[in-house]
């Protein structure tokens, strides 16, 4: 049960990461 949770966690968080990665950028420019 532990792993499913982790694993849900990071499909959540790593789009996310990503996407507020871009939105950083476009806020530098």
């Amino acid at each position: 049960m532990d792993i499913v949770r982790s694993f849900i966690t990071c499909l959540i968080w790593i789009p996310y990461f990503l996407k507020s990665e871009r939105v950083k950028n476009t806020f530098i420019r």
